[in-house]
């Protein structure tokens, strides 16, 4: 969070002899705030801009119990060593409760919470699930490949000494050299099944190149469609539910390398109701991959490169929040680094896509040169697969824009399930252009997406 303790002057609710107190390190200033010590409102940004002003958080540690609860999982990700000085350490409950979300804290826990046989279980889970057999940090090892590093800084060039090292700590990652962070096959190797590295490098990723974030992005994309579809694999056989087969065998027959692929593996996992906040992440993390190598993914003109497969492996915003929202509602807090990254992803997104759609206009135009006088209407302008999704029961006030007004239903007759399994998995907006294009051809009006869903209904008869 870019909050500082300067930025925090406009606003009312602080006061600037609590800001002064603060910024000199003066933590008794906070005698003054009364109860506000125990509310998340007020104290969330003001530990975070502490953070960024002091490179701490004792901020968070003088903070009372509800807000440290709040902001615990994501404090301790961060620094998992400040577990030892709160109250969490020996809190058994809290630790079963948020282990998988914060492996690092592993080594810090108490000794009596380690050894109980949930605890135990979680922790061989997360070592197989989570690392793939990457083992938990060792903070002996830790400190041997540390002091190896410092009297022989060339190790940070020796790609087999810096593999050991990430494996044991993934933080190791941004101590090695330059020339192996700018390595594709290396960066592969790294994280390959490892979030926690994956992670770093969505968290860090201006100190990687075009090769490193094209690399991790196949891990990612990798691990989130493995998990998606071991979610698709439970949901199917809980609820016997023949559409979400016959669109996993689909994606079966096309191929896990489709660039789609990722769309409709995540359309089909917003519409349960078990969405864990690892999975949120995954989702996240290849969505600001995606954006990365986007971004970078320059022509010779120095502009986006454009063409359907980019458009199609974005994740749309609308998808995003969707699965927020389902996370959200069953209780799970998302911290504010994602709602942050989703943020900066609609961003991006808002600047792709008229690119895009400009980029349709002149493939559409080369196509048809007897009409290339007659601009797309805006109806065709917003048939791109860009900006096709695949969502169910979103109601009219929670669509973000025209654009996503074409949101085809995943439930009901009509819906994608069926649409696929009579024609095959198409891009649906895609056969909606079909339809009007035809339309255009014999002169008659232009038709909406309803009448064009029933054209598709046709099609698959």
């Amino acid at each position: 969070m870019g909050v500082t303790l300067d930025s925090l002057r406009d606003d009312p609710k602080y006061s600037n002899d609590l800001i002064d107190g603060l910024k000199s390190g003066d933590l008794s200033v906070l005698g003054s705030i009364g109860e506000k010590i125990n509310n998340l409102e007020f104290m969330q940004s003001l530990i975070y801009a502490y953070k960024n002003d002091k490179d701490n958080y004792d901020l968070f540690l003088e903070a009372g119990p509800a807000v440290q609860r709040a902001m615990a999982v994501e404090v301790f990700s961060d620094n998992p060593e400040l577990i030892l000085e709160t109250d969490f350490v020996d809190d058994k409950e809290f630790i079963k409760a948020n282990l998988r979300m914060c492996p690092e804290i592993i080594p810090f826990i108490a000794e009596d919470v380690r050894s109980d046989p949930h605890v135990v279980e979680i922790i061989e889970d997360i070592k197989v699930t989570t690392l793939e057999g990457h083992a938990i940090a060792d903070p002996e090892k830790s400190t041997f490949f540390t002091e190896r590093i410092e009297s022989e800084p060339s190790l940070r060039q020796d790609a087999e000494f810096m593999t050991e090292a990430i494996q044991n700590d993934p933080t190791f990652l941004e101590l090695a050299a330059q020339e192996l962070k700018e390595n594709f096959d290396f960066m592969r190797e790294q994280s390959r099944g490892n979030e926690a590295v994956i992670d770093i490098v969505v968290s860090k990723a201006d100190e990687f190149n075009f090769d490193a974030i094209q690399a991790v992005r196949e891990s990612s994309r990798e691990l989130t469609i493995n998990d998606c579809m071991d979610l698709i694999d439970q949901y199917i056989e809980k609820h016997r539910d023949d559409r979400y087969q016959k669109v996993k065998d689909k994606i079966l027959e096309r191929g896990m390398e489709d660039p789609r692929t990722m769309k409709w593996i995540t359309a089909m996992v917003a519409q349960m109701d078990d969405v864990s906040p690892d999975l949120m992440k995954k989702v996240v993390d290849y969505s600001m991959l995606t954006m990365e190598k986007t971004r970078r993914d320059l022509d010779q003109d120095g502009k986006m490169v454009m063409n359907m497969d980019v458009a199609q492996a974005m994740i749309t915003p609308l998808m995003l929040r969707r699965l927020m929202s389902r996370a959200e509602e069953k209780g799970v807090t998302l911290d504010e680094s994602m709602h942050q990254a989703v943020d900066s992803y609609v961003e991006f997104y808002d600047e792709f896509r008229p690119q895009f759609v400009e980029y349709k206009k002149r493939m559409w135009e080369a196509e048809h040169p007897t009409q290339s006088n007659n601009s797309l209407s805006r109806e065709d302008e917003r048939n791109t697969p860009a900006e096709s999704e695949i969502d169910t029961d979103v109601p009219e006030t929670e669509i973000e824009s025209i654009d996503d007004a074409k949101t085809v239903v995943l439930q009901g007759e009509g819906g994608v399930l069926e649409a696929i399994n009579k024609i095959g998995m198409e891009e649906i907006t895609d056969v909606t252009q079909r339809v009007i294009m035809d339309a255009k051809s014999l002169d008659t009006p232009v038709p909406t997406l309803d009448s064009a869903k029933k054209k598709i209904e046709e099609i698959g008869q």
